[in-house]
């Protein structure tokens, strides 16, 4: 069933006990993450035994305004929405041709040039964030410095998820296995996320 916009006076806000404010946040953050229903309910600060019937909470009118409110805002969903398309996830890769990272900036980033090209080279879409000396300890003491660079690259999981979830929002394909007409709610679809997890 959608979710209906209870007719509120002008500038009138919607009035979410502490658990309620919580569970709206965790939920507005969790498009395109993997946390279960119970799970938001758990951090929310809900009992195991509540979090086991979301549809008892989640049936509040105010929760349910309070959750339209804060996605369908077109600015705070372009927002959320540009953030997750754009998601990124951060990486780690040792490079033991160097061994030193020079002192003088311009050598420095001539070093962080080659490394970024490096990467570039082996992985799509991967930027560079820093580099930092390491050093691997051996027990016969023969001990080997090398340069670690830090990096990030795209999450395509993450985006793939995104997109699929807000689709299913705007009602741009109906769910799977699931029969649907109209616009799809968005407490149905946490619903149907807590449902396939379990």
């Amino acid at each position: 069933m959608p979710v209906k916009r209870n007719k509120r006076k002008k500038n009138e806000k919607v009035i979410l006990t502490a658990k309620q404010k919580n569970l709206v946040k965790i939920m507005s953050n969790n498009i395109g993450a993997k946390k279960t229903m119970w799970e938001m309910m758990r951090e929310a600060g809900y009992s195991e035994s509540m979090s086991e019937n979301p549809r008892k909470i989640l049936v509040s009118s105010n929760i349910q305004q309070a959750l339209v409110e804060m996605w369908i805002d077109d600015k705070k969903l372009a927002k959320k929405q540009k953030e997750h398309l754009e998601a990124r996830k951060i990486e780690f890769r040792n490079f033991w041709e160097y061994e030193e990272i020079p002192e003088n900036k311009k050598k420095c980033k001539e070093l962080e040039e080659e490394i970024q090209f490096k990467l570039e080279s082996h992985i799509a879409g991967a930027k560079l964030l820093s580099i930092k000396k390491r050093t691997e300890f051996r027990k016969n003491g023969d001990d080997i410095d090398y340069i670690e660079a830090r990096y990030s690259i795209p999450d395509y999981t993450t985006q793939r998820d995104v997109v699929k979830d807000l689709n299913k929002i705007f009602g741009n394909y109906a769910p799977e296995k699931h029969e649907h007409k109209g616009s799809v709610s968005l407490l149905w679809l946490f619903w149907v996320k807590n449902d396939e997890n379990n």
